[in-house]
């Protein structure tokens, strides 16, 4: 029992309640052993400013926001980690293209109905960029990874240019 508690502590991020950096590690070979998988990585938009101007306290309420908004867009079967600071990561065996492509949508849709559910004070988003292994292209984890990666900070960079205009 004890050591079970351990490993709960050890997987998990104590804050939000998701499975950690070293969750990933250890279950990622679950995901990727298989035909098919997708790696998203999501990147918060705003924390900065928010722990900046409302304190870390307000932050810590974001980051559980945005935590809670992940983990409801995605499968009930998926490892959803936050691999820290603002940064989540998603490994499933969905290969649905178009479950992907509206993922950003769902996620920020539901985080803008929790602020103004909970008259928050200020508004924070998530950028995601996401990347499919199939038998199409057979591409290894580390790449899948750096795909995602890549394809999050360039919908970061498209998020950021809204927001100024």
């Amino acid at each position: 029992k004890s050591i079970d508690m351990l490993d709960q502590l050890h997987m998990h991020d104590a804050l939000t309640g998701l499975h950690n950096r070293y969750a990933w590690l250890r279950f990622s070979e679950d995901y990727t052993d298989k035909d098919a998988y997708c790696v998203a990585f999501m990147d918060m938009d705003g924390l900065k400013k928010i722990n900046d101007m409302h304190g870390h306290n307000a932050g810590n309420v974001a980051l559980k926001i945005a935590a809670e908004a992940i983990k409801n867009a995605v499968h009930e079967n998926d490892l959803v980690t936050r691999c820290g600071g603002d940064e989540f990561q998603v490994l499933s065996t969905n290969i649905d293209i178009s479950f992907w492509e509206s993922m950003q949508d769902r996620i920020n849709d539901e985080i803008n109905r929790q602020i103004a559910e909970k008259k928050l004070p200020y508004v924070f988003g998530i950028s995601c960029g996401y990347c499919i292994s199939d038998k199409k292209n057979q591409l290894t984890f580390e790449a899948c990874c750096d795909k995602a990666d890549t394809l999050m900070y360039a919908n970061k960079k498209i998020r950021k240019a809204e927001r100024v205009n």
